[in-house]
C-alpha cells in the first residue's frame, strides 16, 4: 500500500486530486497543477475513460465508453436492430448520454459537476451517481454488441502452454 506523510499545518485536506502525481520510485508525491487528470477503469467488463477537470473554485468529471461500431445490416441485421431499440429507449429513459455517432460509434457520456475540492470519495461517488442510471442500458449494450467491438484492455491474459519435462523424454 502506498501512503503520503504531510505536514497537516501546511496542507489542507482533502488533498486535491490533481496534486498527487507518481515520482521515478512509484512514491506518491505532491506536484504543481498539470491539467486535468485523465484515468481508465474497468465496471462490469466495460472500460470507462474519465476527465477530472478539478480547479479551485469547480470541477467537473466527464466518463466516457466507446461501445464500437454499431453491427452493419448485412453481417447482423437482428443485433443492429436490437441495438438501434436499446438506443431509442435509453434515449427517452437517460437522455442523450447513450448516443451514436456520425460514424455509427455506440457511446456513452456523462459530465457532472463536483464541489471542489474533490476527494478520492467524492470522486467514487460522482462515478456511482453518473453511471448508476445508465447501468441497465450500458449492460444491455455490452451484452449485444459482438465480443471483439468492445474494447478489453483489462482481460486476463491468455494461458501459458503446458510445461514439458524434459527428464522424462526419452532421447533415442
Amino acid at each position: 500500500m502506498t501512503s503520503l506523510d504531510l505536514p497537516l499545518d501546511t496542507q489542507t485536506v482533502p488533498i486535491p486530486l490533481h496534486r498527487l502525481g507518481v515520482d521515478d520510485q512509484g512514491r506518491v508525491i505532491q506536484r504543481e497543477r498539470q491539467g486535468p487528470v485523465r484515468f481508465q477503469f474497468d465496471y462490469k467488463g466495460m472500460t470507462f475513460d474519465g476527465v477530472l477537470d478539478d480547479r479551485p473554485d469547480s470541477a467537473q468529471l466527464t466518463l466516457s465508453l466507446d461501445f464500437g461500431p454499431l453491427p452493419f445490416s448485412a453481417k447482423s441485421p437482428q443485433a443492429r436492430f436490437n441495438l438501434a431499440r436499446v438506443m431509442e429507449v435509453a434515449k427517452e429513459k437517460v437522455g442523450s448520454d447513450l448516443s451514436l455517432s456520425k460514424d455509427e460509434e455506440i457511446l456513452f457520456s456523462r459530465t457532472v459537476n463536483l464541489e471542489p475540492p474533490v476527494s478520492a470519495a467524492s470522486l467514487v461517488t460522482a462515478i456511482a451517481t453518473a453511471i448508476l442510471p445508465a447501468e441497465p442500458f450500458l449492460e444491455l449494450v455490452a451484452t449485444l454488441m459482438p465480443k471483439k467491438a468492445l474494447r478489453t484492455p483489462f482481460a486476463p491474459p491468455p494461458k501459458p502452454p503446458p510445461s514439458i519435462n524434459y527428464d522424462d523424454v526419452d532421447p533415442a
